[in-house]
């Protein structure tokens, strides 16, 4: 919601009152989250789509309806998150961290890099003499040719990889998938450019390109002169 600047809307969802967030993140999901307050408890509603679907979101927080057991009075009730300056004032707000899960998730990355090889041939001559008499016969030698000298080029070689982590909604919403990238692979033995061909939500695309840009290689090489080469990079989101 901070990270999009999300503005907040104040409406009542089963009679309580609430708060509606809705924004687009910067990989073009869809996001509608409602907080909802009640006598004792303090509840977060969120959906998202690839696509707009206003309709659909609709139907779901048309539908909420939370038990009265739930709603019975208690001390400990949280307050509504601050949208405005001037709410502050009326509206006082607490944010908890959530803690990291023992539960790591582990990442597995796989790189294409096309290979080269090189072949030496040998050659092989012989000669025949011929004459007659007491003549004097000639003949020819052919000699195998000398060897290729070793090659200088050298492929894209990958020293380490950085894994991306989970972030924590994306962890709480059990996201798996694969999360390809193309990678520029400078000749200076930096990282360029990097841009998702495919991705996840939550965050976790990012989180690739940030491991992505940490990557250590040695620059491909042709006559011993490093060049540039962009590659696919997949990073391998499982949860155990």
């Amino acid at each position: 919601i901070q990270s999009n600047n999300a503005v907040g809307t104040a409406k009542r969802i089963d009679s309580f009152k609430s708060i509606m967030f809705s924004f687009i993140d910067n990989q073009g999901h869809h996001h509608q989250m409602a907080f909802i307050e009640t006598d004792s408890r303090f509840f977060i509603f969120h959906a998202f789509s690839a696509q707009e679907n206003e309709e659909e979101f609709a139907k779901f927080f048309s539908s909420i309806k939370i038990n009265p057991v739930l709603t019975q009075k208690n001390p400990t009730s949280i307050s509504l998150p601050v949208t405005s300056q001037a709410e502050k004032k009326e509206v006082g707000s607490k944010t908890k961290t959530p803690q990291n899960s023992k539960n790591i998730k582990k990442t597995d990355t796989a790189l294409k890099v096309a290979g080269q090889g090189t072949g030496i041939g040998v050659g092989r001559g012989s000669g025949v003499g011929s004459g007659s008499g007491s003549g004097v016969g000639s003949g020819s030698d052919e000699k195998a040719p000398a060897a290729a000298p070793p090659s200088n080029n050298q492929p894209l070689k990958i020293l380490s990889k950085t894994s991306p982590g989970y972030t924590d909604i994306a962890r709480i919403y059990n996201i798996q998938g694969t999360v390809t990238l193309r990678v520029t692979f400078l000749a200076d033995g930096t990282i360029g450019s990097v841009t998702p061909v495919s991705g996840l939500p939550l965050g976790l695309t990012n989180s690739a390109i940030n491991a992505a840009k940490q990557m250590r290689f040695e620059p491909a090489k042709k006559d011993n002169v490093p060049y540039t080469v962009t590659r696919q990079v997949q990073y391998n989101y499982t949860l155990y």
